[in-house]
């Protein structure tokens, strides 16, 4: 796994690995994360900066949940909408299959200077979310996911203030692929903008507080897409732990002004032994069944666990 970016929630430039949707985003990123494989080599640089090339031919793509599952996704935003009296047939997505054409090449200069860690990113890569085609056979449309490059361009800064500390990242992307409102295959490919900005504060004894604004534009002017050309995101996260640290509560709120629906995620861990944790949570989804969030609004749940180190 290669972890780039400083977002906690959302993802930006932690892109290398596709991810395990089986559960959305509910998994830790650690655990839904899928592992590479890869060559990675870091040089250091005379002027204390580092140097890190990576070169992917491992091709595996995003997990989705399956069919009828919980979280299978629904959102128009995700996915197309089956058409009144058109009838549609989904194939197997053709993901990349070649282990030297179809690879993924990155590099990353990172450097630390006056206090702030800061990183340029550059990746030539697979997307791992399929693009929808569509094509008519007699009576019946045929749609096919595919899977489309893009270049990624980024960097990243992080530094302490005090208490404080301030994140940010930048993304822009060539060639990504957006869901519109025509009928199939109904996608608009343009390059797009992602940024956000992070602040955490650990000035309360046993709490640590983290707050994110998350933002995607769309390049050029747009019309008829299913999102707004321009969203924002906001996120909360609240940490407090008791009894000399065996006990943590903790709050996640992830929250979109442009769709107003989102996500709740309390959540109890207990360190009942140096080896055994014991862990409750609940996860609420609110809004309208057409949002990132909202689609699963039905699936509600509490969560009980234990994690047991050996």
């Amino acid at each position: 796994q290669i972890v780039w970016g400083e977002a906690d929630g959302l993802k930006l430039l932690d892109v290398i690995n596709p991810q395990s949707y089986r559960e959305f985003i509910l998994d830790d990123f650690d655990d839904s994360r899928i592992p590479l494989w890869m060559v990675n080599a870091e040089v250091s640089l005379d002027n204390d900066g580092t140097l890190q090339v990576l070169w992917i031919p491992d091709t595996s793509t995003h997990e989705l949940a399956t069919e009828n599952s919980p979280f299978t996704f629904t959102s128009p935003l995700l996915v197309p909408q089956q058409q009144e009296g058109i009838l549609a047939v989904v194939e197997t997505p053709h993901a990349p299959k070649k282990i030297v054409k179809d690879s993924d090449f990155g590099l990353r200069y990172s450097h630390f200077t006056h206090g702030w860690d800061l990183s340029l990113n550059y990746l030539y890569h697979y997307v791992d979310e399929p693009v929808f085609s569509a094509r008519i056979d007699g009576a019946t449309v045929i749609v096919s996911p595919n899977y489309e490059r893009s270049h990624l361009l980024g960097s990243s800064a992080s530094n302490a203030f005090g208490d404080w500390t301030f994140r940010a990242e930048l993304a822009y992307e060539t060639n990504r692929y957006h869901r519109t409102n025509t009928p199939l295959p109904g996608n608009l490919r343009a390059n797009q903008w992602s940024s956000v900005l992070g602040l955490d504060f650990q000035g309360w004894r046993d709490q640590f507080v983290s707050m994110q604004w998350f933002q995607t534009s769309i390049i050029g002017k747009r019309t008829d897409l299913v999102k707004n050309q321009k969203e924002d995101t906001l996120s909360l996260l609240w940490e407090m732990t008791f009894i000399n640290e065996t006990l943590t509560l903790s709050w996640l709120q992830l929250h979109s002004l442009d769709h107003h629906d989102g996500l709740s995620r309390p959540k109890i861990r207990y360190n009942l032994l140096s080896s055994l944790d014991l862990i409750a949570s609940a996860d609420r989804f609110y809004g309208h069944s057409n949002g990132l969030f909202g689609q699963f609004d039905q699936t509600d749940r509490v969560s009980m666990g234990f994690e047991w180190g050996f």
